[in-house]
């Protein structure tokens, strides 16, 4: 059997979302420490970010990619995260479905919401490994009135229709730090 990861990139607006371009660098780092297959899940409205981040990757990786947004049912989606070997996403349905069944993800998640779905508590068995930055705005529950505060995020948001400021400050890097920390106990959890 074939061993895969998923990617799902998609949000309930696309400001909340993580850059295609930093999911296919982090996508590509799991393929060549692993070997697993990138798998691209999400709703036909997301198929963009799938094409972007496969167009991103480097040749190894993009061509084995298997894109299924769009492709998939809510119970062929839990499926494919119940077997997978980690999860990468935004704070949406596929952090709290990959903890439901024992899944280890690592969840972007901006400051909108910062403590209100993401991070669980500690008492939880399998909590989704949170990755946020904090810019001096969170609380801000993706308020337009609110996010107008900070110019720079109002202005990235809903002016140009970017990723808030919050989420755009998470590097690839920082993502790839914890996959060097995790990666090694996810590997050796399977050989026991």
């Amino acid at each position: 059997k074939c061993k895969y990861f998923i990617i799902s990139p998609g949000a309930s607006f696309l400001q909340r979302a993580w850059e295609p371009k930093k999911y296919a660098l982090v996508s590509d780092y799991i393929y060549k420490q692993t070997g697993w297959i990138p798998v691209i899940i999400g709703t036909g409205n997301e198929a963009n970010l799938a094409e972007e981040i496969t167009q991103e990757s480097c040749p190894s990786s993009r061509f084995n990619i298997q894109n299924k947004v769009g492709k998939t049912s809510v119970s062929e989606m839990i499926d494919l995260i119940a077997n997978a070997e980690i999860v990468l996403c935004n704070d949406s349905s596929s952090a709290h479905i990959a903890s439901s069944v024992g899944k280890t993800s690592i969840a972007i998640t901006g400051g909108g919401h910062l403590n209100r779905f993401l991070p669980y508590p500690e008492t939880f068995d399998c909590t989704p490994l949170v990755i946020s930055e904090t810019i001096g705005c969170e609380f801000c529950s993706w308020n337009p009135a609110i996010i107008r505060k900070n110019k720079i995020c109002f202005q990235r948001g809903f002016l140009q229709g970017k990723n808030f400021l919050c989420i755009c400050k998470i590097s690839e890097k920082r993502v790839i730090q914890l996959l060097e920390e995790k990666l090694p106990l996810i590997l050796n959890s399977y050989e026991n």
